[in-house]
C-alpha cells in the first residue's frame, strides 16, 4: 500500500495505529480501492487491464468473448500440454491468482466461469502481455481448475432430493 500511495511503510504503520493522522486524499484513495474491489472491479495504478476498456457495454461483451477467444484456448493449450506447470495460489473469494511477484485478477461469472480482469507484477518488470503470455495461460488453467474443484466439493456435500431412503448407504 505504501508503494501505491507513494509514502514509506512507516507512514502506513503510523496511519494504521492512529487513523486520524491519515490525510484526506490517502483516505479517499483507499476507500475507492476498497469499493472497486467490493464491486469486483479491481483497479490499481500498477496493473494493466486485460481485455477491452472502451465503455461498459463493450467491456461486458469483451468478457463474454474473452472466454471463447482468449481464456478458453489458453486453458486448452495448457491442459493439452499436461496441465499447469507452476503452483499458482488461487483465491476464488478475492478473485486473485498469485505466483511470486505476479498477480492475475479475475471476476467470477456464474459458479464456474471467470473473466480475467488485469494483472500486475511487483518485481519491477514492465507489464508485457506477450512476454508473460505463458504465465497468464498457466494462471487461467489454475483458476479454472480451482473453480472445478470447488464445484466438485459442493456437489459432493449434497445428496439428490430424488434419492430414496432405501438408497442411503448402510452404516456398518
Amino acid at each position: 500500500m505504501a508503494v501505491l500511495l507513494r509514502v514509506n511503510a512507516r507512514t502506513v504503520r503510523r496511519w494504521a495505529e492512529n487513523p486520524e493522522e491519515m490525510p484526506g486524499p490517502a483516505e479517499h484513495a483507499i476507500w475507492a480501492w476498497c469499493r472497486l474491489k467490493f464491486f469486483k472491479h479491481s483497479w490499481r495504478p500498477d496493473s494493466k487491464p486485460l481485455g477491452d476498456e472502451a465503455g461498459w457495454a463493450a467491456k461486458i461483451d469483451s468478457y463474454r468473448k474473452q472466454d471463447y477467444e482468449i481464456v478458453g484456448p489458453a486453458i486448452k493449450r495448457v491442459m493439452d500440454d499436461g496441465g499447469p506447470k507452476l503452483p499458482w495460489r488461487i483465491d476464488l473469494d478475492a478473485g486473485e491468482a498469485t505466483l511470486g511477484h505476479m498477480t492475475v485478477e479475475f471476476y467470477e461469472i456464474g459458479s464456474t466461469k471467470f473473466a480475467a480482469n488485469s494483472y500486475r507484477r511487483s518485481d519491477g518488470r514492465d507489464l508485457d502481455t506477450e512476454r508473460d503470455c505463458q504465465l497468464l495461460d498457466d494462471a487461467y488453467a489454475c483458476i479454472a481448475l480451482a473453480f472445478h474443484e470447488r464445484d466438485r466439493k459442493r456437489k459432493s456435500k449434497f445428496c439428490s432430493p430424488f434419492r430414496k431412503i432405501d438408497d442411503q448407504p448402510k452404516s456398518s
